[in-house]
C-alpha cells in the first residue's frame, strides 16, 4: 500500500467487516478520521489520538499489512508529493518530538 486512497480503503474495509466494535475497530475509525494528519504523527501521537498504547497501534498496523506504524506513516508521506527535503524535515521533526535528541532517518526515505 503506497497511497492515501489505499489506506482509506483498507481502514474502511476493516471497519465494514468488523463483527464487533473492539479496540481495532476504534483504532481504524480514529485513523480514518485523522488520515490527513498521519504523515505528521509520531507513534506516540497516533496512540494518543486513538487512546491506546503505542504497541497497540503497531499491532493494528501489522494487522492491516504494514510492518509497523512508521512504515504506514512513511507510505502515506511518500504519496503526499512533498520534496525529499520536505519529507526529511518532517521526519526529523517527528523524531525530535518522539525521541528527544535521537535522530534516526532511513536512507530510503530521502
Amino acid at each position: 500500500m503506497e497511497n492515501v486512497e489505499q489506506l482509506t480503503d483498507t481502514l474502511l474495509a476493516y471497519i465494514n467487516n468488523s463483527l464487533e466494535k473492539d479496540i481495532n475497530y476504534s483504532i481504524a475509525t480514529s485513523l480514518l478520521e485523522h488520515t490527513h494528519k498521519i504523515e505528521g504523527y509520531s507513534l506516540e501521537m497516533a496512540a494518543e489520538a486513538c487512546n491506546v498504547a503505542p504497541s497497540t497501534i503497531n499491532r493494528f498496523c501489522k494487522r492491516i499489512g504494514f510492518k509497523h506504524f512508521t512504515n504506514m506513516r512513511n507510505s502515506v508521506a511518500m504519496e503526499s508529493g512533498a520534496s525529499p527535503f520536505e519529507r526529511l524535515q518532517a521526519i526529523i521533526q517527528i523524531n525530535k518530538k518522539s525521541r528527544g535528541t535521537s535522530l534516526l532517518v532511513s536512507k530510503t526515505l530521502i
